[in-house]
């Protein structure tokens, strides 16, 4: 991917919290990429370091106690770290925007729908008070709320968590951002509306060429959405494919269980398999491979060194000895 095509460049992204028991690295030193009009999704377990990588890009984490550092960080050819927190304000909600994971608290309860859409319009689109009006009742519809006059001046807790979710996605959308991050924007939907919800996001993404970065833990939302998969472990990213190949034959172990841990769909017959154990204390890194105590195929090297990241074939990364035991062999099946 040259820069032309690159719209989000991450590349050794590394967050940390100080805290009264030590220092714990949230995210260690991960890289990825995102094109105009693509959708990346970040899957992982909770705690995996999902949500703190979102926030890191928005600068959205309190800083101290966090800490921020990358070799990079380049959004739309500018490199956002150094910025001041004027010019951060114009990208954060302008050109890039986010969907919070519960609307309900990340809306504000003392101000209606409509004005808290309008905010974003006059912010971001430099419209009057009297346009922005116009216009936040025209987001409202366009996202498929019913009576967009109405919902306009409603308070958040008069909606449901689905019109909730649609008014979030239509506050996204106002400033026409290049990116959106859309973190767990399902959870705690029923699966009608979480339906509803990803139809129109990958409409809004059809409509306007929006960049999505989907977080989930959810495969089958993911499944969906996006077109290429990064999977988080212990704040790494341990395997990047395309969706389609990610699922039809995962890599890293940890991806393998978590699709086996994905709950039978209708009709199917499937036993579920969870992954055994528990993520590492990440105040407390363990050495080697931070994945080794719960995987099934582990090897004595796992035990005491991390992998290297490998490319074991075109368009594909993974993070594990398997591999570089059958690159050092000269391949093989795997």
């Amino acid at each position: 991917m040259t820069a032309l095509d690159c719209l989000l460049q991450v590349e050794d992204l590394r967050v940390a919290f100080d805290t009264f028991q030590g220092r714990l690295t949230a995210v260690d030193g991960i890289s990825f990429r995102v094109k105009p009009g693509e959708v990346l999704g970040l899957v992982g377990e909770s705690g995996s370091g999902k949500s703190v990588t979102s926030l890191s890009l928005l600068r959205l984490l309190p800083q101290p106690p966090g800490k921020v550092e990358a070799r990079a960080l380049l959004f739309d050819g500018r490199e956002l770290q150094g910025l001041g927190e004027k010019e951060m304000r114009r990208i954060r909600g302008g050109e890039m925007a986010m969907i919070f994971q519960a609307p309900a608290g990340a809306l504000n309860p003392v101000y209606t729908i409509g004005c808290q859409v309008e905010e974003v319009l006059r912010l971001h689109r430099g419209l009057s008070k009297k346009e922005a009006r116009t216009r936040a009742v025209e987001m409202l519809r366009l996202v498929g709320l019913p009576r967009p006059e109405r919902v306009a001046r409603e308070y958040p807790h008069r909606l449901s968590g689905g019109m909730l979710q649609r008014a979030m996605i239509a506050m996204a959308l106002s400033g026409k951002p290049k990116l959106i991050i859309a973190d767990e924007p399902t959870t705690a939907l029923d699966v009608t509306i979480q339906a509803q919800v990803l139809e129109l996001m990958k409409e809004m993404q059809r409509r306007f060429n929006t960049a999505f970065i989907l977080i989930s833990h959810d495969l089958g939302v993911v499944a969906e959405m996006a077109d290429r998969v990064a999977v988080m472990y212990a704040g790494r990213i341990v395997e990047e494919a395309e969706t389609a190949a990610l699922l039809k034959r995962p890599l890293h172990p940890y991806t393998g269980g978590l699709i086996a841990s994905r709950p039978a769909l209708a009709g199917e017959r499937k036993p579920l398999q969870p992954i055994p154990g528990q993520g590492p204390d990440l105040l407390n890194r363990p050495p080697g491979c931070l994945y080794h105590p719960r995987c099934h195929r582990r090897r004595e090297i796992c035990r005491q060194e991390s992998p290297p990241e490998l490319q074991p074939e075109p368009g594909r990364r993974v993070s594990c000895w398997l591999y570089a035991e059958e690159q050092e062999d000269g391949g093989g099946d795997r």
